[in-house]
């Protein structure tokens, strides 16, 4: 009944003495842990007798030795994280109020003005101021390097000027563009920003508002001028190119 002996020669012993210890080298079997199986023959007559496991001395014995193995730990894989949002600013709400007209609303116009005339003379209006709400997002903790509101300059009869007005700061951002007036005006508080000359119908103009936008908000300006020729913009409602805020920001 025993096994077949159906692996090839590991290790061949030569004379061995009473006593002597051999050694047969199997290595190349042993992969790992786990129970293994051998078998001893000879192609010699003159026998030879080894103790066995119920000897009282020189038991047989296994001996492996084993390396030490550096484990090397792959690096955390590389996440690329995902591109910051894109800065963006909005113009949310636009209008003007003028003083003859005090409690006339024009938010719904396609167009917004400034002047400081007076409507005594024929073909003349009052005093008018413009106001703008704007939406800034996606700045987050980014430093913000550069705010520009562009207005277009109407394609309209006088709508160019001598001057294109001051645009200001100003805290009160809860008017309505559909329902302030000259008489719910809120005040102009905050000090001029930025003041343009000469404009001409068609133009895009550049107010430079940096100084007053701080991060991710909402901000309101307005517009006024000490000229008497009035300036014409577009408004979100007009034809041609609408208000719009640029920002920029670090990286």
């Amino acid at each position: 009944t025993q096994p077949a002996i159906d692996g090839p020669v590991l290790a061949t012993a030569g004379a061995v003495a009473l006593g002597q210890v051999v050694d047969f080298d199997v290595t190349g079997a042993i992969q790992g842990d786990g129970v293994y199986c051998f078998a001893l023959e000879s192609p010699s007559a003159d026998g030879v007798r080894y103790n066995s496991r119920e000897a009282a001395a020189g038991k047989p014995q296994l001996l492996v030795g084993v390396g030490s193995q550096t484990t090397t730990t792959p690096p955390p894989p590389t996440t690329t994280p995902p591109p910051a949002a894109s800065a963006a600013g909005t113009v949310v709400a636009d209008t003007y109020v003028q003083s003859d007209l005090a409690t006339t609303n024009f938010g719904a116009k396609p167009v917004m003005s400034v002047d400081n005339g007076a409507a005594s003379n024929p073909g003349t209006t009052g005093v008018q101021h413009t106001f703008l709400r704007v939406s800034v997002s996606g700045v987050g903790a980014r430093l913000l390097t550069g705010a520009h509101l562009k207005l277009q300059v109407a394609n309209v009869t006088n709508a160019g000027s001598v001057a294109g007005g001051s645009i200001h700061a100003i805290t009160s951002c809860t008017w309505d563009e559909k329902t302030v007036t000259w008489a719910t005006q809120p005040a102009i508080d905050g000090p001029a920003l930025a003041t343009l000359g000469a404009v001409a119908a068609g133009q895009v103009v550049d107010f430079d508002v940096t100084s007053a936008i701080h991060g991710d908000g909402v901000y309101c300006f307005a517009i006024d001028t000490t000229s008497t020729d009035s300036a014409i913009y577009n408004s979100r409602e007009g034809t041609g190119q609408h208000p719009a805020l640029v920002v920029q920001v670090t990286p």
